[in-house]
């Protein structure tokens, strides 16, 4: 009797580890996350803003540069690559490989990562989505301030930063001179 005590008592904890409850509460997660930035973008084209300039960090441990996007009518008309000292030659060259986009560094293009990131995101090991990517939003504008991606946990090297250093909409047509 005692032992059929145990044995219940086993493999009611058992089952209570294999719940679907994290299961559940990560698809949750995931849904929330993912309402915030489609309601951050949906306040974003809300302002309709076309013209701006924007500089935007690219921080890992493999690179670090900044872009600085001046953008018209949602399409760039100029952009600058800046590298930290000591890095000027890296900076040179990024414009031509052919994985570095200037329109990522724009703020639809980042809204664009964003979507990516959740469409093309595979679960390995214990992170989901939610876990591996953190996002924070102006205010104001409501365009991505700072985004976190780092979706393999405990891997030093796989993540990334993309941080809104400077935003400025443009109001008149002297302000792109």
């Amino acid at each position: 009797m005692r032992t059929r005590k145990y044995i219940i008592i086993v493999l009611v904890v058992l089952c209570a580890a294999c719940s679907p409850t994290g299961f559940f509460q990560e698809r949750q997660e995931n849904k929330e996350l993912d309402d915030t930035i489609v309601r951050e973008k949906k306040l974003w084209e809300e302002f309709n803003v076309d013209s701006y300039q924007i500089e935007v960090r690219h921080a890992s441990v493999w690179e670090h540069y900044t872009v600085i996007n001046t953008v018209k009518d949602n399409k760039i008309l100029n952009f600058e690559v800046r590298c930290d000292p000591g890095n000027e030659d890296y900076c040179k060259e990024l414009p031509t490989k052919s994985y570095f986009r200037p329109d990522d560094y724009t703020v639809q293009g980042v809204f664009k990562m964003l979507e990516e990131s959740r469409r093309n995101f595979k679960k390995e090991g214990d992170t989901s989505w939610s876990d591996g990517l953190s996002v924070t939003f102006d205010t104001q504008y409501h365009y991505p301030t700072v985004v976190n991606f780092d979706f393999v946990s405990g891997t030093y090297d796989d993540d990334y930063t993309i941080q809104v250093l400077n935003f400025k909409p443009w109001i008149n047509e002297s302000d792109y001179e």
